[in-house]
């Protein structure tokens, strides 16, 4: 039914162009990662601080600035203490995320686990860098950090 869809809209050509995009993409995307650790490598354990960028000519000649994951980016200001801070946060998110989900509150718990999948590959880095991201980051977050409501009333 989906494909008939598609097929009706003559929305197959857009779709086969985002995919390939995507393919593209995620190579590009393996060679900023694969720069970003090798900057890492030099300041492992503390980082390069808030206000440090990439700089550099990908493989397809585009200039890089950001490392479009949140947490190399973190790893890559923060160093091996910033990563294990904001993994701490996330760990006990996830904890809050059972929590919710034995109170029945899935809506809770979907969000922060999105977030938690679409930094992967996207975004950079949130305390220094506010802009629309920051509502993807801190209200999921703020959401799974809030106690569970108790549905016995």
């Amino acid at each position: 039914m989906l494909a008939s869809f598609i097929v009706m809209m003559n929305f197959e050509y857009v779709l086969f162009d985002r995919f390939e995009t995507a393919y593209q993409q995620s190579f590009i995307r393996l060679g900023i990662w694969a720069h970003t650790l090798d900057m890492v490598k030099i300041h492992p354990f503390f980082g390069w601080g808030f206000d440090k960028e990439l700089d550099f000519i990908s493989s397809v000649n585009a200039h890089i600035r950001t490392t479009h994951s949140l947490y190399l980016s973190t790893l890559l200001k923060g160093g091996i203490v910033g990563l294990l801070l904001l993994g701490a946060v996330l760990a006990y998110g996830l904890c809050l995320v059972k929590k919710h989900l034995t109170q029945q509150q899935g809506f809770e718990a979907s969000i922060f686990l999105f977030m938690l999948l679409f930094f992967t590959t996207q975004g950079m880095f949130i305390v220094s860098n506010p802009g629309v991201t920051w509502y993807l980051f801190w209200f999921p977050l703020a959401v799974i950090l809030s106690p569970p409501i108790n549905k016995t009333c």
